[in-house]
């Protein structure tokens, strides 16, 4: 009886044994489950992957090129503008000095390709003291076949006239046109 109750014992030992290492390794699967799902859900929350990253600096590198692109071409036109905006009102400013006599004068604007010179006479003298130059952009230069322009006194008409081309260095089709009148009347056109 006694062999019979030792083999009762260890069937009872072993089915608990049993029992209790499948109930073990069932509890290390579930939490080892739990486990790497929270730790992959972590790092997909938590971090971005080197894919991400590039994109977004791939995006942004777009996003500023245009930008810049956008914002150099708009400061170009802007300096072309201002500069044949300064030349016609350069003009006005040697007729209204003339039609005024002041300095019992007459004046005019000698025009150059970077530059437009206000000078006081009939003829223009580059060692004058009393020219007042006026550089363009240096995005901008101006080309006529006018190279001077004086106002008569009492009249304001000009001894030459036509168009005075502002344009752009980068590119010469886009420009602006300075018309002077014989009556010594300027006008910008676009």
């Amino acid at each position: 009886m006694k062999k019979a109750e030792q083999k009762q014992k260890r069937d009872v030992r072993v089915e608990h044994e049993n029992f209790s290492a499948e109930k073990f390794s069932r509890f290390r699967r579930r939490r080892a489950s739990s486990v790497s799902t929270r730790t992959s859900l972590f790092c997909f929350c938590s971090a971005f992957t080197l894919m991400e990253v590039m994109i977004v600096i791939t995006i942004t590198t777009i996003i500023a090129t245009i930008s810049i692109i956008s914002f150099v071409s708009f400061s170009r036109r802007e300096a072309l503008d201002a500069s044949a905006t300064a030349l016609a009102s350069g003009l006005r400013d040697a007729r209204s000095q003339t039609l005024a006599s002041v300095g019992g004068s007459q004046y005019g604007i000698a025009i150059n390709s970077n530059k437009f010179t206000l000078f006081q006479g009939v003829v223009y003298d580059p060692m004058a003291s009393t020219n007042k130059s006026f550089d363009f952009s240096s995005y901008v230069l101006a080309s006529s076949s006018i190279s001077a322009v004086v106002f008569q006194r009492l009249t304001g008409n000009s001894t030459a006239s036509g168009t005075i081309d502002v344009y752009l260095v980068s590119d010469s089709t886009v420009k602006r046109s300075v018309s002077i009148s014989s009556t010594g009347l300027v006008n910008v056109q676009k």
